[in-house]
């Protein structure tokens, strides 16, 4: 018939964070502030895949993914006190959490050489597991242990091509993120942009580069005696490129992402200082595709 079958396995998110730094000055009250930091990350996204062509210009599709996240983060701050006092802070979180992450689009082309897409997805958790033990100085030691349930936004991803030959193409994304959750687990609707050209030097070799956006979508922090251990929001800017090779069964890319943006943190948990901060990332990466 006219319909395929597939059967996809992905890691949309893994990240691995190390992080032993000392920072001099940061108030008034505080001469240095001491950070060890570890954070792994990671996202398994596995499942089956059905897509329909309806007639020679639309085509519909659906994939319904298993959905598995784990989370650590092991945190070690000392402060140093202008009066010579210090104190020590232990922090230990881990997360674990499993559902189902659905997925429906379609892609149409109006007219030669052009093609629109769509598509909707949305996590939905039906486990989450939370452990999270919090130390300060010798004595004090609080565990919790909760199975509260994160939430995740609607992600709708609308894109358009243009294939001006055989061997260019030109694509433009709009990526739209719902708003969700409250309180510390807020996050507001945000849209990014991202621009492609992907080139075919032979028929088996291509080249590809883009420019992204990958906006915040925690609020904007908030500058009183109150607002203590707001998340960071920094709005990021990036390019990207790559290479691949191709062939009948098989395929392999290799590339890398660079952005770099400004914003603001607070540091210092418990003190509701805020400090304006920079950061660049540089990613490389290497996927590979098999057919049979």
């Amino acid at each position: 018939g006219k319909g395929v079958i597939g059967f996809s396995y992905a890691v949309p998110n893994s990240i691995a964070e190390d992080q032993d730094q000392s920072f001099d000055n940061i108030t008034t009250t505080i001469n240095r502030f001491n950070i060890n930091f570890n954070n792994d990350d990671n996202t398994y996204n596995f499942g089956p895949s059905y897509a329909f062509k309806v007639n020679e210009h639309l085509s519909l599709g659906a994939t319904l993914y298993v959905h598995y996240r784990h989370i650590q983060r092991i945190s070690n701050t000392l402060i140093e006190y202008r009066n010579g006092e210090r104190t020590w802070t232990n922090n230990y979180f881990e997360t674990t959490e499993s559902g189902t992450k659905p997925m429906v689009g379609l892609t149409w082309s109006p007219r030669e050489r052009w093609s629109l897409g769509i598509s909707a997805t949305q996590v939905m958790l039906f486990r989450s597991d939370t452990t999270q033990y919090e130390s300060s100085g010798v004595v004090t030691r609080r565990a919790m242990a909760d199975q509260t349930k994160s939430q995740y936004p609607l992600n709708v991803n609308l894109g358009i091509a243009y294939f001006h030959s055989s061997s260019l193409l030109l694509a433009a994304d709009i990526n739209y993120f719902s708003r969700v959750g409250e309180a510390e687990e807020q996050r507001e609707r945000v849209i990014n942009f991202a621009l492609g050209v992907e080139y075919y030097l032979t028929p088996h070799w291509v080249v590809r580069s883009g420019f992204f956006t990958d906006l915040a979508n925690t609020p904007e922090l908030q500058q009183n005696i109150t607002a203590y251990n707001q998340l960071e929001h920094i709005d990021l800017y990036g390019i990207s490129a790559s290479i691949g090779h191709f062939t009948r069964t098989s395929s392999i890319s290799f590339g890398f992402s660079y952005s770099l943006g400004s914003g603001q943190a607070q540091m210092v948990g418990g003190n509701a200082t805020l400090q304006e901060a920079e950061l660049n990332a540089l990613a490389l990466y290497l996927s590979t595709a098999y057919a049979y």
